[in-house]
This record gives C-alpha cells, sequence and structure tokens, in this order.
C-alpha cells in the first residue's frame, strides 16, 4: 500500500518546511545564562543549520523573562527558533509550577520571539491547550512532546503514543526514546515507518544505540534532528557537520 504521508508544515515567515524534503538540523542551546546563551548563538555555523532550540530550563534563572525576550527575539531575527522547557520529569532541568511555565512561553508569544514551540503532552491539558491555541492564533508553531530517558516502548505503545499526540492538536509530533539493544533500535525505525498521521513526525532513540536514528530522517521519515555545535542537550547527538555529511550521503535521489 502506498505511504501516506503526513501534511508538511511551514513557519509562518516561510523560513522552513517541516515534513518535506530532508529533516531539519536543529541545534540546542543550553546555557546557564541568557548572556551565555547569545554568545553560544553567535558561534554557531548558521549556514549549516536550520533552527535552533533554545533550552529554557537549562537557565539558571527562567523567570528572568526580561532578559530571555531580547535575546530570544535577536536569535528569531536570524534564524527559527524553537523556545523548549524540558521539565525535570521528561529529562529537563526545571520543574516549573504551571504559572511559571504559562509565564515564560505567553512572555515569548506576546514579544513575539518564536516560530516553534514545544508542549509536553504529559501536562495537564488545562495548561498547554491554551498556549497552543494561543501560539497557533499567532502562527507560532507547536509541537507535541514525549520524552522517555529510561526505555523503548513497544510497538503498540509507540503507536499510542503517536495516537495521542497527534490528538492534542499541535502542527507536528515529537518523541524520543532510551534504548537498550540494537532489537529496540529497530522498533524505533519500525515505529517510525509505520507513522501515517497527518503531523509531520519528529522521532529518535537516544544514546550510543540511538545515534543511527538521527541520521536516516530522509529515510525513516523524522521531520527534524537534533545536532551539536557545542554542548549536547540529550544522550547521542552528533556533530553538525558529521549530521549533514550523512544525510546528504543516505539522500534518496528518487
Amino acid at each position: 500500500m502506498e505511504r501516506t504521508e503526513p501534511m508538511p508544515v511551514t513557519t509562518s515567515d516561510g523560513r522552513l518546511t517541516f515534513g518535506a524534503g530532508q529533516p531539519k538540523i536543529a541545534v540546542p542551546i543550553v546555557a546557564t545564562t541568557p548572556a551565555a546563551a547569545w554568545q553560544a548563538f553567535t558561534q554557531l555555523p548558521l549556514d549549516q543549520i536550520d533552527l535552533v532550540e533554545w533550552r529554557l530550563d537549562c537557565l539558571s534563572d527562567p523567570l528572568d523573562t526580561a532578559a530571555i525576550v531580547p535575546i530570544a527575539q535577536r536569535m528569531h531575527a536570524q534564524l527559527p527558533l524553537l523556545a523548549t522547557i524540558r521539565t525535570q520529569a521528561e529529562g529537563g532541568q526545571w520543574a516549573p509550577t504551571p504559572a511559571q511555565y504559562r509565564t515564560v512561553y505567553q512572555s515569548l508569544l506576546a514579544a513575539p520571539a518564536v516560530d516553534l514551540l514545544d508542549l509536553e503532552a504529559a501536562l495537564p491539558a488545562q495548561l498547554v491547550q491554551p498556549l497552543r491555541q494561543q501560539a497557533q492564533q499567532q502562527g507560532v508553531k507547536v509541537i507535541a512532546s514525549y520524552h522517555n530517558f529510561t526505555a523503548t516502548p513497544t510497538t503498540p505503545e509507540l503507536a499510542a503514543i503517536n495516537a495521542r499526540l497527534a490528538a492534542t492538536g499541535a502542527d507536528l509530533i515529537k518523541w524520543a526514546v532510551m534504548p537498550q539493544s540494537a532489537t529496540d533500535v529497530l522498533t524505533v525505525l519500525g515505529a517510525i515507518n509505520a507513522y501515517h498521521g497527518p503531523q509531520p513526525l519528529i522521532a529518535m532513540a537516544m544514546g550510543d544505540w540511538g545515534k543511527v536514528t538521527r541520521l536516516t530522517g530522509g529515510i525513516f521519515p523524522s521531520a527534524i534532528t537534533f545536532a551539536t555545535a557545542g554542548t549536547a542537550s540529550a544522550p547521542g547527538q552528533l556533530t553538525v557537520g558529521a549530521v549533514r555529511a550523512t544525510l546528504a550521503l543516505l539522500e534518496r535521489k528518487g
């Protein structure tokens, strides 16, 4: 049976389209201060990457929006920007209250200062759904995400995760899991290959076992792959140069 492709998603300014062509390369910034985040941004090879993910949970004071927003605007002016608060429950550095989580994201949306917003699907719907609606009303694309840093769910469980993420109404869906064997990696690739949902999928296995999944998004469709140009934000991330070269090598020509 012919594969049903998800509908591509384009940022509101037209700079990037996800779910069409090669996976887009995102580089995370995990600095502890806004000034250090800007310094890290200025050192990125901007001509080799497609977007930046600012991991706001890594900041020593994630609530200092007066300092965060201007830096986000400067980044956003040069390259598409994904804002992420990865909670401790899903492997991040911060455990915000719902009010804190809302405040940081709403400050960025009000600026405006971002192209994409990561919202963890496990958080209460009364928190994330209003943020999703606000973001989408402003043309900001939303990624509904799930992370498991200890194991790889089974094939039926990954299918259920896909369905749950898709049901959030986000523009893209993302999951990242931790394999313990080559069999787990095959489970991940199989789940990616079997995906037929409406939104572009971002999916990967982490750690050393999972490195291959960060390189095969042009074959087993994944809309974004995360690479490093400094400090990694998750285990198994490879350098920008290695990822770009391998994606080109594995690119399907027809």
